[in-house]
């Protein structure tokens, strides 16, 4: 094992930067906030896994969704840390004998239900159209796809909305105490 060898900072350090920045707003285009699936891998996970193992690899990993996939990788669902511990889960704790039963399949969003912009779409919108949009949808996040190629090209959350343009983004679930009251 190399041992490494430790340098004292002291004042005559001056810091590095980029030498041009670029700096986006509300403004900006769309495009400049897509978590594109060609240069990060998408964060997937199997459809067969246990919820609380997933929970803890969604932790560990510190990410809030994960793609699940089937045996072939393909996509058939989205899964936030919030359905693997909110009331979803626990409902289905009364039909299996273990929590270790209930699966992401269980409680992921399939991907029927999922919202998906096009890329062409995407073309002509602002990162203010996208926070219109997710607001209006009550959505923290919505898929980039390319609708000839059936591809899933990547995705847009209000959490990296929020972190790059350094604003508070609170996305409203939708849910009222009438609509409750109505499913019920």
């Amino acid at each position: 094992m190399h041992r490494i060898e430790l340098t004292n900072f002291d004042r005559t350090y001056t810091l590095c930067q980029p030498a041009q920045v670029k700096s986006i707003d509300a403004n900006s285009p769309a495009s400049e906030i897509v978590t594109c699936f060609t240069k990060t891998r998408p964060r997937m996970l199997e459809k067969d896994i246990s919820v609380d193992d997933a929970k803890y690899m969604m932790l560990k990993e510190h990410v809030k969704l994960k793609i699940v996939i089937d045996k072939n990788e393909q996509m058939i669902g989205a899964v936030t840390f919030a359905d693997l511990t909110d009331e979803k889960s626990i409902i289905l704790m009364h039909d299996r004998e273990k929590r270790s039963d209930i699966l992401v399949e269980d409680v992921m969003t399939p991907s029927a239900n999922l919202k998906a912009i096009s890329r062409e779409e995407l073309e002509h919108c602002s990162i203010k159209d996208v926070i219109h949009l997710l607001k209006d949808e009550h959505l923290n996040y919505i898929f980039l796809v390319n609708s000839e190629k059936k591809q899933v090209l990547g995705i847009i959350s209000a959490s990296d909305i929020a972190r790059k343009l350094k604003i508070p983004l609170v996305i409203d679930s939708g849910i009222t105490f009438h609509s409750i009251f109505k499913s019920s």
